[in-house]
């Protein structure tokens, strides 16, 4: 049998499957589905000859090739952004090889490659109803408040979409920092002429490939089709950006390996809510990547079997819902009719499935300019999915456990779903983005103090009783948007720097005293810190990582070795790590420069990346600097700045090609590391 060891345990399922046994849930089979949603095997499928295989973070790359060689394996595939390799293998030897691989030194876990299935049903008819007050969602009452923002990222996980249609084309992400058609990945994320997405099923930047992806355009339209263009439909979120990743081929299956790449790719590029309309086997490397996304929220359709799931073989992404997986980021949902029924083909479940949509006859999108009607609780989740987008616009720093609280609280009862889903309720627009205004305004906000001014002559002599004392507020606040932000959220009470050289009261001692608070800067053995010395791009690899490990928690994959320049660098495991995630570059494409001091400008590039690998998109900001204009550094600058996290030397200057000295470089880590915590990403060390 084919084994999958986790957390020590190890599972084993008749012929080649693998499942995870999460503690107090019982291992099952899973259902796939065909194209149809017809049950054709309650065995969960598999892709023949492949195998997934995740490795123990920091595993050397010579000892993985090792590993591979000694079995006469070849990768076929690595999953950029996953600690994790697809192997090709003889479909007869397979458990052989799995079995031999577990006992290696460095393999974490050994797993197929399982087919995820859509979940749509045939194509039905009917109108555009589920966005109305009656009977749908009630778009138009959220719509008053927002129409979405075109910095939140929609990305759809599916077939790909026609990004051409005339009702899309408006709406489909553009990746800012790649040039269409030059051959080159520009922007150094794994990814060559990615500007609108990624197919990860034929390993291309075409993410159309006509009629065969009819289910990830319809699924776009109900997101985030233009609004008030005189065309055809309107989405639910019609000011939000769609991000294609295909995946998905055109007999509607696609692999769990493709789909765990796709999310990571949707985490890196900063996607705030990620639909999947699909479903089937799941596999650890797909769990890991959604866990390692706390910056969205992913919807996943309920599936079409007709079947309580809590008493049923789950379905993956969608049982990941459930609260003993500890997955707070993953809602799901069911379908319903236009008369309020929960649709025939809908799966359900009280503890699994987490509210009811749109889903039977939904007018959308298709290939090639034109419309139809489709039904599956594949044209439920994309209603979620925008609503989502409406909530995550109200207020961009809702993470995506928060988004999935708003979501199911923002729910009106339904009876069809009262015992059948967590909530017994239904997608509520207005009800949702009403709950994250009120997380916004949960939030303690800082007052500008009233301007004072001369008192009024008095014509009394009587004694005037003191004005009332508001308390002063406690805790950490917001950041208001103005200057540099303080350290209150990463750092509270932190103002010494703890080094002999960086003296308490000087400018950049708290920043300093954070970063060491956090165990991202370090000094030498006698207690100096070296303030007034340039950083230099292999320090700089290393404190991003110390800096990234202690936000979230975990280590960083293991990255293959990049350049030629950093073998005997201490920096070198720390520089293959950020270059395998696109958060550092070289200065060539062999060369690194790990001795070369770091500018201004560099440090804002990499600092920028590190923010989106972990909260998502950075935010447009305004243009702050007279002297930076035209760099390649400006976006990610302003952006920075717009988040109180870089200043400028003054007179709105920056200086983005001189060099950072460490001190500053100290403080900007500390102010990053401030916004993550402020943004409920990271926790601040207890210790």
């Amino acid at each position: 049998m084919l084994g999958c060891r986790v957390a020590a345990r190890t599972v084993a399922i008749a012929g080649m499957l693998v499942g995870l046994v999460q503690p107090g849930v019982a291992a099952a089979t899973l259902a796939p589905l065909t194209e149809h949603g017809v049950v054709d095997d309650m065995q969960p499928k598999v892709v023949p000859g492949r195998v997934v295989i995740s490795w123990e973070p920091d595993t050397p790359t010579s000892v993985r090739a090792g590993v591979l060689s000694s079995l006469d394996l070849d990768v076929e595939e690595r999953l950029g952004g996953l600690d994790a390799d697809v192997v090709d293998v003889p479909s007869h030897a397979a458990e052989q090889i799995a079995a031999a691989l577990e006992a290696r030194p460095g393999v974490a876990v050994v797993e197929p490659d399982y087919v995820m299935s859509s979940t749509s049903n045939d194509p039905g008819y009917g109108q555009l109803w589920g966005l109305h007050a009656i009977g749908g969602i009630d778009a138009p009452g959220a719509w008053t408040t927002t129409k979405g923002r075109s910095d939140v990222i929609v990305a759809v996980i599916d077939t790909g979409i026609d990004i051409t249609h005339p009702d899309l084309a408006g709406n489909i992400w553009r990746n800012p920092g790649e040039i269409a058609g030059n051959g080159i990945d520009d922007d150094r994320n794994g990814f060559v002429d990615d500007v609108h997405g990624w197919d990860f099923r034929n390993g291309d930047a075409s993410v159309f490939d006509a009629s065969e992806d009819s289910h990830g355009t319809h699924v776009a339209g109900t997101i985030a089709a233009v609004g008030d263009n005189g065309l055809g439909v309107v989405g639910v979120a019609p000011n939000v950006k769609i991000m294609p990743l295909k995946f998905l081929g055109s007999d509607g299956s696609g692999s769990s390996s493709h789909a765990a790449a796709a999310v990571a790719y949707a985490r890196r590029m900063g996607a705030t809510v990620i639909n999947a309309s699909w479903g089937g086997g799941g596999g650890s490397v797909l769990q890991q990547a959604i866990k390692d996304t706390p910056g969205a929220v992913l919807v996943a359709g309920a599936g079409n079997l007709g079947l309580d799931l809590d008493a049923n073989q789950p379905q993956y992404p969608a049982a990941w819902a459930d609260d003993a997986f500890g997955m707070p980021n993953v809602v799901s949902v069911a379908s319903v009719t236009s008369s309020g029924a929960m649709s025939s083909f809908s799966n359900f479940g009280a503890r699994t499935v987490d509210l009811g949509a749109p889903g039977s006859s939904i007018l959308s999108t298709t290939p090639n300019g034109t419309y139809g009607n489709m039904s599956g609780t594949s044209m439920a989740a994309p209603h979620a999915s925008g609503v989502a987008a409406l909530a995550a616009s109200v207020d961009r720093r809702l993470t995506g456990a928060q988004l999935v609280t708003v979501l199911k609280s923002g729910v009106r009862p339904l009876a069809a779903l009262a015992g059948k889903t967590v909530t017994g309720g239904y997608l509520n627009a207005p009800g949702t983005v009403r709950a994250a205004g009120s997380l916004v305004q949960a939030a303690p906000t800082p007052t500008a103090p009233a301007p004072s001014r001369a008192p009024a002559p008095s014509t009394s002599t009587a004694p005037v009783p003191p004005s009332p004392v508001s308390p002063a507020p406690t805790g950490p606040q917001p950041y208001d948007g103005t200057g540099a932000r303080t350290l209150d959220w990463a750092c509270p009470g932190v103002l010494a720097s703890g080094f002999v050289d960086v003296v308490l009261g000087t400018s950049h001692a708290p920043g300093v005293g954070c970063a060491r608070t956090w165990g991202v800067f370090s000094g030498t053995a006698d207690g100096r810190f070296g303030p007034k010395t340039d950083l230099r791009r292999g320090q700089l690899a290393s404190v991003l990582v110390r800096g990234i490990e202690a936000a979230t928690g975990r280590p960083l994959p293991t990255g293959s070795d990049h350049f030629v320049d950093d073998e005997s660098s201490v920096h070198e495991t720390a520089i293959d790590k950020l270059a395998g995630l696109g958060i550092v570059g070289g200065l060539s494409e062999t060369r690194y420069g790990p001795s070369a001091s770091v500018t201004r400008g560099q440090f804002a590039s990499m600092l920028a990346r590190t923010y989106q690998y972990l909260a998502g998109a950075l935010p447009n900001g305004p243009d702050a600097f007279v002297d930076d204009a035209g760099t390649v550094h400006e976006r990610s600058i302003n952006g920075l700045a717009a988040l109180g996290i870089v200043a400028g030397t003054g007179d709105r200057l920056y200086g983005p090609g001189s060099s950072l000295l460490r001190d500053q470089s100290a403080t900007l880590v500390s102010r990053l590391l401030d916004a993550l915590v402020e943004g409920g990403v990271a926790e601040r060390p207890t210790t």
